[in-house]
């Protein structure tokens, strides 16, 4: 369970995907301390399991299922993106209760004559609606 309070970065090294899923590897040296196999990690916003661990990179594997439900098939090493540990007890809650459980994803739209954001359901690639 997370916050939903986003208070690291890092930056993907490599992404590698397949078919059946794919592996990411992110540097996060804020996180380094704290960064253990086996541990949940958000990777902006999705809930992932650490596989792996080595100096200040982690790397998480990818299920086909979650690279169809997040962009992260979009995304290429040397982008930022955004790092939350999970809820612990004990530590200072000043979000709300975030699960990181992505159930679908829409395309945020907008238009330029109303001035209006719009969000609509996709498939499970974005642009199909």
């Amino acid at each position: 369970m997370f916050t939903g309070i986003i208070e690291h970065s890092g930056i993907i090294h490599s992404l590698k995907t397949h078919a059946a899923g794919g592996r990411i590897t992110i540097e996060a040296p804020t996180l380094k301390e704290h960064l253990s196999v086996s541990n949940s990690i958000a990777v902006s916003g999705c809930c992932l399991t650490i596989t792996a661990v080595k100096d200040d990179r982690f790397s998480a594997d990818l299920s086909g299922e979650t690279l169809r439900k997040t962009t992260f098939s979009e995304l290429c090493a040397g982008v930022e993106v955004n790092l939350e540990q999970p809820l612990t007890a004990g530590k200072e809650f000043g979000g709300h209760f975030v699960l990181g459980h992505v159930r679908r994803r829409k395309l945020v739209v907008w238009h330029r004559s109303s001035r209006i954001l719009r969000a609509k359901y996709c498939s499970a690639r974005l642009g199909h609606h």
